[in-house]
């Protein structure tokens, strides 16, 4: 063994191997253990041959080139060495040789070489430095048509989502007082504001009538028969005292005012819920729906 080779074997026992950037290929394994054992030949033989294959990656192509040079290095292949150790600065102008593995002379060959190849090292930096920055242009535009994509999706899923509750709208329900076409298009506020206003009239009209028939009374009253002299005959009427009619007028026209206001508020919900019946309906909406028996409430949310 070469005094060189053994200046290599005594640096590669101070520190463990530690070749973590390549691959953990096993072929290349293997190679890097004929080199770690001193078997320079057999590990020169073998990195050439590997490199000779095709579809190699990059890291795993570097480290058998400097595997291949150091190799040759200590074979005293000065040629083979410099050839080897060319193409690892020129796949990666900045890397370095590791001191606690590889032995100062190997090194300064090294460097010897980063210095006469400086201009071409200098151009494939820049080179490097542009292609990096067109694949991250590259990334960024292929970000950018993923979210416009994604953004995309997300509205055809909320238009389908829209069309599906318009299609699940029923158009009688308009037609139905107390808000129920505005609550069936999630327009809660509307829908609250019709019911308020109809239940209001409603109750009010109700209760017109109630007073107005409050005041009814019922009185029998006899009568002489003009046709048979001497015969009586008894009649019953109800009706409004005379002394209570401008009270009951004034419940007569609660009554008839109300409810002329409630058929008219339910016209006006009605005609409401049909213009917006053909609308998306809100991202939250609460529905209510009159029943027989009773009414149904759902919740609706669109994302």
């Amino acid at each position: 063994m070469t005094p060189r080779a053994a200046a290599l074997l005594l640096a590669l026992a101070a520190a463990a191997p530690a070749w973590a950037e390549a691959p953990a290929n096993p072929e290349l394994v293997s190679i890097r253990g004929d080199y770690e054992l001193g078997r320079f030949e057999q590990a020169l033989a073998r990195a050439r041959e590997r490199l000779g294959q095709p579809g190699l990656p990059e890291p795993e192509q570097l480290e058998l080139n400097q595997l291949a040079g150091l190799s040759a290095f200590n074979l005293g292949l000065q040629a083979d060495a410099e050839r080897h150790l060319a193409a690892v600065l020129r796949m990666d102008p900045d890397h370095a040789l590791d001191p606690f593995q590889v032995p100062p002379p190997a090194i300064q060959l090294f460097e010897r070489l980063r210095k006469d190849l400086a201009p071409t090292l200098d151009t494939l930096r820049y080179e490097k430095k542009l292609r990096t920055e067109r694949l991250q242009r590259e990334a960024e535009a292929q970000a950018a048509a993923e979210a416009e994509a994604a953004r995309k999706e997300a509205e055809a899923r909320a238009t389908a989502a829209a069309r599906r509750a318009l299609d699940g709208r029923n158009f009688l329900v308009n037609f139905v007082p107390f808000g129920a076409g505005q609550f069936q298009q999630g327009r809660n506020r509307a829908g609250v504001s019709f019911a308020a206003a109809e239940v209001a009239l409603g109750a009010a009209s109700a209760f017109g009538y109630w007073r107005y028939a409050s005041l009814l009374t019922t009185r029998t009253v006899t009568l002489d028969n003009r046709q048979v002299p001497g015969e009586r005959f008894t009649v019953t009427e109800r009706g409004i005292p005379v002394d209570r009619a401008s009270e009951a007028d004034t419940w007569r026209w609660l009554q008839l005012g109300a409810g002329a206001a409630f058929y008219a508020a339910w016209a006006a919900g009605t005609v409401d819920a049909v213009l917006h019946h053909g609308e998306a309906p809100p991202p939250v909406s609460v529905h209510l729906l009159p029943l027989s028996g009773g009414a149904a409430a759902g919740l609706t949310a669109r994302f």
